[in-house]
This record gives structure tokens, C-alpha cells and sequence, in this order.
């Protein structure tokens, strides 16, 4: 059965009926936004949801109360719907780019908000959903598409925050890998056994139980923990967002765990500071508290003017760690901020960087706050983002000793033209920085990318069309400052996904002018130009 809601007073009316009322939670606050937004609500009563029933059965139908095991499923559409009888016809799918989503109502009162797949209102606001899929509902038969990421919250009882952000990743997984669907029971079920804890009511989880369960899922699973992030960046914060970036960028979530340290000052008032204050500080008493969410996308690229942007290289430059090699700034120091799904925040939430930040309260977590992120990563995949990064900067600053030594033995004739260009290209690098984009791709979905390139030389196509590369490469995107502004790459380092923790994971390094190829190997690029970096087609 199908009601349709289209004036406020009759969306006010749908709310009251199913009670959601505002500040009950910031979920619950932003569907109902999305109800008032939205210029048509269609209710879909007695629905049998497969996830709500998992839970059903495994905990509700034991309970003493009597839980109905039936829920409503509320679909949005921008356009109005003139009346209920056009649901019931053909003609209803020309209101498939209308359509916005769903969300399950389910008839308890801790989770009343089920499986919600609602689009990233991404054109509205300063983000990139990278991390969506496909979905399709079907409404009196006529089926409707949705492309977003799957989101839930917990109910307390079968879901805590870790399972439900577990659920998240399981459900894109589902489609971006090809693995089985998985229920919330099934979930919490498995968790609870790496834990050795009763199953129901659920336990919270730590970031290791995560990792065995997603790994009894049939999941290769990287783990990336904060506890090394001194060893790549001088910041925490700056550790974090590279290590998630290129993952994000490959359109894959990274899970993450959070976690907030309080000063204990009385019974009434807790001060939030950081790790690093309670380091400095052992002797104050404290609290702390844990969290999991889903990263899923990541803010718009925030270019400054020129001279800002020069200004800046200029000062990294002279810093003392810059000297004598060239200086290289990451891509993602451009983004301001990352994007999660948060069953304690909401949907399409953005990660404000660190605790000083003026609008930052103290239940949201932050950049700064995340301690390990878990990445599936794909099969053969042994280098992971801050390793590949890590790598390809000290390629760039090792750049002209190691060409320099390969043109002395080369037997090219082209030796006197390729060391003009690394000059120039080694000239170019004292006055200004390089920018350094790190992505994972398949070696598929690059060539492809290359083939449409018609800026490219045809002999740098032809050579990376032709080149045997593994089914997952890690690419490292290189840009002056003129290619920055017009989103181009005058170079690249194509880097070995399988080479684990091997000296040489170079399968090519291209600057202008020079290839240098995995079997050392030298060649000149004649008239080499710019071409446009690889971006997702999901943005």
C-alpha cells in the first residue's frame, strides 16, 4: 500500500505519524530535512525489510514486548507526484531522474531509522562523493535507480557503531568487489565470535576485531594505524589525509576508528584535549572514548591564486628539509576536508580537521582524532597508499643522480638531448615545487584513461598501452605549478601494487622530455606536453 505526501501540512502529518521529531538525533534530524525538502514523500507500509528482519529474528522476536516485524520505507522525489493513481502506471518511470531514495522506518524506538540509501546532494555542496554505487528499489513494479553509498545507524542491541559502519562497507563491497550481501545478525554474529562474547545484546569492537572479521568475509584487509604517522609527516593530521586520499580517489571507503580523550575535572564538566596534550601531561586524570564511521569521499579542490601557491613553495623551499633536493607538496594539502557516513552524525558528514577548528564540538570527532583506518584492499594489492607516497617522493628526490648514472652507460644516441631535458626538468625544480598526486587504479581503467588522451605524445601512449602491468597499479601524477591550475601532469610514476616491501617498485617514471623505463631503459619523449589527469567519472 502507497500514500503520498506532497504539501507540508500533509509531510508535517507523515511525521507526527511516524514519530520523528527534531533533535531526537542528528539522523533522525536530517531525514526529516529531507522530507521537508523534498517536493514529493511516498510511504510504503508493511514492508518487509530483509535487514530489519535479520535483526528480528535474532534478538526482537525474544524480546518480552511484542515488536512487529514489519517496517515503512519512505521514498523522496524532487519533482512532484500529481497523485497516487500515476504510481500504478507505466508512465511513472519518467520520474526516474526525480527520484532521490529511501529510507526504512522500523518499529523500535533505539534505530527507528534502518537501511537509508539517500543520493550525496554533492552539486549543493563544497565534496566529491567518490565511494557510490548503483542501487535500484522497485515501486509497484516500476524500478528505480539511486547511485550513492549504503547507509545505516546502530540500534544498540544488534548494531553497535562498529557494526554498523562494518555494514556500510560490507553493503558497497557487496557490489564494488562481487562478495556476498550481509545481514546486521550475520555481522554482529561474526564480530561477537572473534570477541568470544555473547552475541546479543552487541559488545563494542576494537580495530583488530574489525580486520578478523572482514577478513572472515573473504577480504584481503590493510591496516593503517596513526602510530607511524611521525615517520612520513609532521603532522598527524596531514598523515591521515594522504593515507585515506588515494583510496577514496580510487572510489574505495576507508573504515575508521576515532577516538577522544577527556580531562576528568569534576563530576559535571569534561575538557576534550589531544593524545599528544595527555603525553606531554602524564599526570592528569582522563577518559577516553571510541568510534567507527566510513569515509566515502573528500571536499572540492581549493586552488589559491598563483602567487599564494608560489609564496608557499617558495617558503618549503628554504626550510631546512627541502634542501639540496626538489621540494614536493602532496595534491590533498589542497582539500580542505573529508567526507563520512557517521551513524552518530548523519550521512554525506564532512571530518572537520583537528579540535581548534572554530565550529568543532566536542561529540564530533575529527581528522585529528582518527587512530587506524582498515582498507579491503583488492587481491595481490602489498603496497598501500602512505608506502606508494612515500615511494614516489623519494624517486622524485633521487631523480637526477638516478638518470644521471643510467645515461652514462647508455648507448642511446639520444644521451646529449635526454640530459638537456633532465637539466632543464632539475632547473625547473629549484625554482618552483612539484605537486604530487597519489591514486590506486586498475592497470585496465589507466590504459583506458591513456588511450582517450589525444594531448599525449604517441610514443608514450603506445609504450604504456603496450606495458605489462599488474591488474592494480598505484600511479603518481606530477605537476608544475601551470599544470596545477588547468588540472594537467607533465609526468608520472607508475608504481608496482605487488612489489611489497621491494627496493625498485618502478614499473616507469616519465618526466618531460625523459622515459625511464622498468628495465632501466632510456628513451626521449620528442615534443612532450601536458595532459589531463586522471579523474573518477563519479565526481
Amino acid at each position: 500500500m502507497y500514500t503520498l505526501y506532497s504539501n507540508q501540512k500533509e509531510k508535517a502529518h507523515l511525521r507526527s505519524s511516524l514519530s520523528l521529531f527534531k533533535s531526537s538525533s542528528p539522523v533522525i534530524d536530517q531525514i526529516i530535512d529531507i522530507i521537508d525538502n523534498s517536493a514529493s514523500c511516498l510511504l510504503e507500509d508493511n514492508y518487509y525489510d530483509k535487514d530489519f528482519l535479520s535483526c528480528h529474528q535474532y534478538f526482537y522476536s525474544r524480546s518480552n514486548s511484542i515488536i512487529p516485524h514489519r517496517c515503512k520505507r519512505i521514498h523522496f522525489f524532487d519533482k512532484e507526484i500529481p497523485n497516487e493513481n500515476l504510481i500504478y502506471n507505466k508512465d511513472f518511470s519518467r520520474y526516474q531522474d526525480n527520484y532521490m531514495g529511501y529510507t526504512i522506518i522500523n518499529p523500535i524506538e533505539n534505530g527507528k531509522i534502518g537501511r537509508t540509501l539517500v543520493r550525496g546532494d554533492s552539486d549543493n555542496h563544497e565534496y566529491y562523493l567518490t565511494c557510490k554505487q548503483k542501487y535500484t528499489s522497485s515501486i509497484a513494479g516500476t524500478e528505480f535507480n539511486i547511485n550513492c553509498a549504503p547507509f545505516i545507524p546502530k540500534d544498540r542491541n544488534v548494531m553497535m557503531c562498529a557494526h554498523a559502519a562494518l555494514w556500510m562497507y560490507l553493503r558497497f563491497l557487496h557490489h564494488f568487489y562481487q562478495i556476498g550481501e550481509f545481514l546486521p545478525s550475520e555481522i554482529a554474529t561474526n564480530v561477537s565470535s572473534c570477541l568470544g562474547q555473547q552475541e546479543f545484546p552487541s559488545q563494542g569492537a576494537t580495530i583488530g576485531e574489525i580486520a578478523e572479521a572482514l577478513k572472515s568475509f573473504g577480504l584481503k584487509v590493510g591496516l593503517i594505524s596513526e602510530e607511524k604517522s611521525n615517520l612520513y609527516f609532521k603532522n598527524k593530521e596531514d598523515f591521515i589525509f594522504n593515507a585515506a586520499y588515494p583510496y577514496l580517489e580510487a572510489g574505495l571507503p576507508v573504515y575508521a576508528t576515532a577516538r577522544k580523550y577527556f580531562i576528568l575535572e569534576n563530576k559535571k564538566k569534561h575538557e576534550c584535549v589531544t593524545k599528544k596534550h595527555l603525553e606531554c601531561n602524564p599526570a592528569i586524570p582522563y577518559f577516553q572514548t571510541g568510534h567507527a564511521f566510513l569515509l566515502i569521499g573528500h571536499g572540492k579542490i581549493n586552488r589559491p591564486s598563483k602567487e599564494s601557491l608560489q609564496a608557499t613553495f617558495k617558503s618549503l623551499q628554504e626550510s631546512k628539509d627541502q634542501q639540496h633536493h626538489p621540494c614536493v607538496v602532496e595534491y590533498s594539502t589542497f582539500i580542505n576536508q573529508l567526507i563520512k557516513h557517521d551513524d552518530k552524525d548523519g550521512m554525506y558528514c564532512p571530518v572537520s580537521y583537528n579540535i581548534q577548528e572554530p565550529d568543532h564540538k566536542d561529540k564530533n570527532y575529527v581528522l585529528s582524532e582518527i587512530d587506524y583506518m582498515v582498507i579491503a584492499q583488492p587481491e595481490n594489492v602489498s603496497v598501500n597508499s602512505v608506502e606508494a607516497l612515500a615511494y614516489a617522493k623519494r624517486v622524485i628526490k633521487d631523480i637526477e643522480p638516478t638518470i644521471t648514472s643510467k645515461i652514462i652507460s647508455n648507448k642511446n644516441n639520444d644521451t646529449a638531448y635526454i640530459n638537456r631535458e633532465l637539466k632543464r626538468f632539475c632547473s625547473l625544480t629549484q625554482n618552483e615545487a612539484l605537486i604530487i598526486r597519489i591514486i590506486l587504479t586498475s592497470s585496465r581503467e589507466y590504459k583506458k584513461h591513456i588511450n582517450q588522451l589525444r594531448c599525449m605524445t604517441d610514443s608514450l601512449r603506445k609504450y604504456y598501452l603496450s606495458l605489462n602491468m599488474p591488474k592494480f597499479i598505484w600511479v603518481a601524477e606530477i605537476s608544475r605549478l601551470q599544470d596545477f591550475f588547468s588540472e594537467n601532469v607533465c609526468g608520472e610514476i607508475l608504481i608496482d601494487s605487488t612489489k611489497g616491501r621491494h627496493k625498485n617498485k618502478n614499473l616507469a617514471l616519465h618526466v618531460p622530455g625523459i622515459l625511464f623505463e622498468s628495465d632501466e631503459d632510456i628513451s626521449f619523449i620528442k615534443d612532450d606536453t601536458s595532459y589531463p589527469m586522471m579523474i573518477r567519472q563519479s565526481y
